[in-house]
This record gives structure tokens, C-alpha cells and sequence, in this order.
């Protein structure tokens, strides 16, 4: 993902995505997965690392009280560690 909120998310693509109302995702997150339904606000054309990318965003139509939490919360771990220079991941 490029980031993401408990409203929605935004990630690169090598390809544009169709618009859709209702897909049903699942999110990786640092000690679980959530899964939650979303909608496709946008996508816009980038140059990344020398090559052209889709960056997509997606608002959450449907996703429990507990998801958002526990995006949140990584969320919040994330951003603390990196202020603090700690590696929360295996490999970036």
C-alpha cells in the first residue's frame, strides 16, 4: 500500500483498475488481516522508478468497528517506530 486510513487505502498497480462499487479486499496489516468491502475513488497515472504506475485510491464501504481499530493502531506502531529509527519489518 502507498497508505492507508480506517476510512480507505491507496496502492500502486502496474495496470488501471475498472471502477467498482463493492469488492471485497483483504489487507495484510502487522499482526493480522482484515478483510472489508471498498469502493474505487480514483486512479492516476505516475512515474515509479522509472516506469508508469497506477496509484488507486478506495474508500471502505463496509468494515467492522475492530478493523478500523486495528488499522489504527499499526498505524500509530508504524509511525512511532519510524520517529524512533526502529525497523518494524523483515524486509522493506
Amino acid at each position: 500500500t502507498k497508505n492507508i486510513s480506517d476510512k480507505g487505502l491507496a496502492f500502486l498497480t502496474d495496470k488501471p483498475l475498472d471502477d467498482f462499487e463493492n469488492a471485497r479486499i483483504l489487507i495484510h496489516l502487522l499482526n493480522s488481516d482484515i478483510t472489508a468491502f471498498c469502493k474505487k475513488v480514483y486512479t492516476k497515472e505516475i512515474e515509479f522508478e522509472n516506469k508508469i504506475m497506477y496509484i488507486n485510491g478506495v474508500i471502505f464501504t463496509e468494515i467492522s468497528k475492530n478493523d478500523m481499530r486495528t488499522i489504527l493502531k499499526d498505524c500509530m506502531k508504524i509511525q512511532f517506530a519510524s520517529h524512533h529509527n526502529e525497523r518494524i519489518f523483515e524486509a522493506l
